[in-house]
């Protein structure tokens, strides 16, 4: 089956119904990039691959509203970038006037710019915020600044923590009491802090800055060489569209040994077999054409019988008289035969006739991936005069999803046929055609053909997912290892019976915690984790499928194209036309259509505990809204099967 872009996006989100019902497994190919977000945007701009870089306002201007991406599916960009817009998420309350006036010291400022590569948009968002002194010590603040902030929790320091706050202090010494460190606070006014109030200027005391890279793959069309062929030049091969002529190219000694004289010169050089081919050749040309041959004719037919050393004609002869002698004897057998089926087809008209019950399978496999970078930035690195007197102090998250799917619903066919009868001014039969869905097997996947790399244990929903995802933090003191979540790899199939008719199934928002996928992370003072989840609406399941006629019939149907939403079978007259041979109907084209609403989402939840300080809020959830369809949609014949059934006589 060809499958279109548009029906590639649709069954995306048609398979990722499979996480509702369990949790299966696939190889993915990629692994999560340990780069920093910067180094990441800085790559893509060196790369080989590396087009241009502009600003998302630049979009719908350089024509990618909307992209194909890889694997075929369609994508509406621009509504992508809205829905993922830093402005339009968790952070959305900071742009109000009441909020910036209590909270911040000026607007925060958004850059969301697109790296476009030959096969991938690389999109870099930045938000930057600048707190009011104090903010973060607050007890009652909007959630969009608690996400900004480290709270203060009970506990002590440990004594990692000690020793760099010492460090700290020593680089503090070296500059001039009098020298800006950040946020109007003077090295000497750093140095009379005691550790907590220290503490609290390094982690709250910068500029946010919240940072989200995503990469969309993009679908690479090859070069087809056969382009490249048809282009070039034809000047040089013109002679070989013209047949060689038999004179083209003239040998030393053209009388190829033969005595001149003609035709009876020639025919004096042959032995006897070859001028009985001769005489042979001359007859069969006397009975085609009712002439004698020309002596020019006749010099040819010597020459040519002079070099082919053999006898063609003269045993061609022999063959045919001994198929006409075969002929005949099957033409007698053919009429002893024929009176003998006559009357066993009559009958068999008498009875009425059931056929097996045949198989078609409708759907397809596909594929998916998405990789993104979260990062939040507390405190930037402060460098006075040379001297380095705090590192950056952040927060990233990273993950890679890798989706691997398919949706197969199988259908069946069930036709009989009544006895023969009269209908209208000719014969023929009523047929009734039942048909429906199947939750197939493997028995039936190898009914219809589907290649047993395919089979997947015989099972409607295919879901094959996998995925990786890493955090790494830095905080005053020693900072944690990057630490990595298991890899997962889950084969989320499902046998089902798939429905017909008005049947609606909500299944509202479903959601895989990270504890339950294993996309968890924990280390001795920092947690991670990736929540999974969807919302889905499922209702009015219908198979359709298309009637001809078959060999010498003609099907009284109204509407060779039938769409059933149920079971009971469809009847109609086939009349026989007429003339020999098998008669009866061809059943082809079968579909699946059913109406889905889907919308695919992830939430992810941060914790960092510093001693006395703690970080931990969700981030989300991001809904990829311009992912969700709520549409009718239509499955085909699945790749590689059965495409049609017939039902003859």
């Amino acid at each position: 089956m060809v499958t279109t872009g548009r029906n590639r996006k649709r069954i995306f989100l048609v398979c990722l119904l499979g996480m509702v019902y369990s949790t299966v497994s696939i190889t993915v190919l990629a692994q999560i990039q340990t780069l920093s977000l910067s180094d990441e945007v800085r790559a893509a701009t060196q790369s080989s691959l590396f087009r241009a870089q502009f600003n998302s306002s630049q979009v719908q201007a350089r024509g990618l509203s909307t992209v194909q991406l890889k694997g075929g599916v369609t994508l509406n960009f621009k509504q992508y970038l809205n829905a993922s817009n830093l402005r339009r998420t968790q952070f959305k309350p900071l742009y109000r006037p009441a909020v910036q006036n209590r909270f911040l010291t000026a607007t925060p400022q958004y850059k969301e710019n697109i790296v476009q590569l030959q096969d991938r948009l690389v999109v870099d968002r930045k938000l930057n915020v600048k707190l009011k002194p104090g903010v973060c010590q607050l007890k009652s603040v909007p959630l969009a600044i608690s996400n900004l902030c480290f709270k203060k929790k009970q506990g002590r320091l440990s004594a990692a923590m000690k020793a760099d706050l010492v460090r700290v202090r020593q680089r503090l010494r070296k500059l001039s009491p009098k020298q800006t460190i950040m946020r109007g606070v003077t090295a000497s006014q750093a140095l009379a802090m005691n550790d907590l109030a220290l503490l609290e200027l390094m982690l709250n005391g910068g500029e946010r800055e919240v940072r989200r890279v995503s990469v969309v793959p993009l679908q690479v069309h090859s070069v087809v060489l056969e382009k490249g062929l048809r282009s070039l030049p034809k000047q040089n091969l013109h002679l070989f569209n013209r047949q060689l002529r038999l004179n083209t190219f003239t040998p030393a000694g053209s009388s190829g040994g033969l005595r001149a004289g003609g035709a009876a010169g020639v025919t004096e050089t042959l032995n006897k077999g070859q001028r009985a081919e001769l005489n042979c050749r001359k007859m069969k040309y006397r009975g085609r054409h009712n002439q004698e041959p020309s002596s020019r004719q006749v010099e040819n037919m010597a020459r040519n019988v002079r070099k082919s050393q053999g006898q063609p004609c003269i045993e061609k002869v022999v063959r045919e008289m001994q198929e006409a002698l075969e002929t005949a004897e099957r033409e007698r057998a053919r009429r002893r035969t024929k009176r003998i089926l006559e009357k066993i087809t009559k009958i068999a008209e008498r009875q009425p006739r059931h056929f097996d019950k045949k198989y078609f399978l409708t759907g397809f496999s596909d594929g998916r991936e998405i990789s993104d970078k979260y990062e939040i930035t507390f405190a930037p690195r402060v460098r006075v005069l040379g001297v380095t007197i705090t590192d950056r102090y952040y927060a990233r998250f990273s993950y890679y999803i890798g989706y691997g799917f398919g949706l197969r619903i199988p259908l069946t066919v069930s036709v009989k046929a009544s006895p023969m009868k009269k209908i209208g001014n000719g014969r023929g039969r009523r047929f009734e055609v039942s048909g429906g869905v199947d939750n197939g097997g493997q028995t039936l996947y190898r009914k219809v053909g589907l290649a047993p790399r395919y089979d997947f244990g015989g099972k409607e929903f295919v879901f094959m997912f996998t995925a990786r995802c890493s955090f790494k933090a830095s905080i005053p003191g020693p900072d944690p290892p990057t630490i990595r979540c298991p890899s997962i790899d889950y084969d989320a199939g499902k046998n089902f019976q798939p429905s017909l008719g008005k049947r609606r199934a909500n299944l509202g928002n479903i959601w895989l915690n990270g504890d339950v996928t294993g996309l968890q992370l924990s280390a001795a003072i920092a947690s991670a984790s990736l929540d999974l989840g969807i919302a889905v609406d499922i209702k009015n399941g219908q198979f359709g499928y298309r009637v001809l006629p078959y060999g010498r019939a003609r099907v009284k149907l109204n509407n060779s194209k039938v769409w059933r939403k149920v079971t009971d079978p469809l009847k109609f007259n086939v009349l026989r036309t007429r003339g020999s041979g098998r008669w009866g109907i061809k059943i082809d084209r079968p579909r699946y259509k059913f109406n889905l609403a889907l919308t695919p989402q992830i939430r992810i939840n941060l914790n960092i505990d510093v001693g006395i300080y703690e970080y931990d809020h969700d981030v989300g959830p991001y809904r990829f809204d311009s992912l969700t369809i709520s549409r009718q949609l239509r499955l085909k014949a699945h790749p590689g099967t059965v495409k049609k059934h017939v039902f003859a006589m």
